[in-house]
């Protein structure tokens, strides 16, 4: 069985075949006729010119998967929030690479070389930095070597747990016998 999508979205679209040309309807006012081709089907129609020739995702029992997110930004258009904003999306996600292939989505190979040459470039040069900063001495703080490190994720600890600023800084430098 063959699922039709259209690709601009346009509601009320579903129809099953197993063979050739098919007469849609969109709705009641409008007619296409959809031209089976490999991958796509190419709608011909009239009654609204921005309508026509439309392309539709062939399926073939393919279902993208929706998942949500939700997230915080203490930042947005390079400006600082006054409190931070809380937002949540839906995106629509592939669960296969089948399917990916199947929605024409595949990268292309140019995007691919760039995709890898960016990663080895990205690779090669943190590499590069990280020799430099090790030749200069300087070393990676870690709660081992850095007080302040240690001092600063004591404190987000404790005032995760509800405690305010200054407590948090003087329950933690207390803890770590920090002057």
């Amino acid at each position: 069985m063959w699922l039709y999508n259209v690709v601009n979205k346009t509601e009320g679209l579903a129809a099953a075949a197993h063979h050739g040309p098919k007469l849609i309807s969109l709705d009641p006012h409008y007619f296409v006729a959809a031209t089976l081709n490999r991958d796509t089907i190419s709608l011909s129609g009239r009654n609204e010119p921005n309508r026509t020739n439309q392309l539709v995702r062939l399926h073939r029992g393919y279902k993208m998967k929706n998942e949500t997110f939700e997230a915080t930004a203490e930042s947005g258009r390079g400006q600082k929030l006054d409190t931070p904003l809380k937002y949540q999306g839906e995106y629509s996600v592939y669960t296969s690479p089948d399917e990916i292939r199947q929605q024409n989505d595949w990268p292309s190979d140019n995007e691919i070389l760039e995709y890898r040459n960016t990663q080895r470039k990205l690779a090669a040069r943190n590499k590069a930095l990280n020799a430099a900063l090790d030749a200069a001495g300087i070393v990676k703080p870690t709660i081992e070597n850095s007080e302040n490190l240690r001092l600063n994720g004591m404190v987000k600890i404790l005032m995760a747990s509800g405690m305010s600023q200054d407590e948090a800084t003087d329950t933690a430098k207390a803890t770590l016998k920090i002057a």
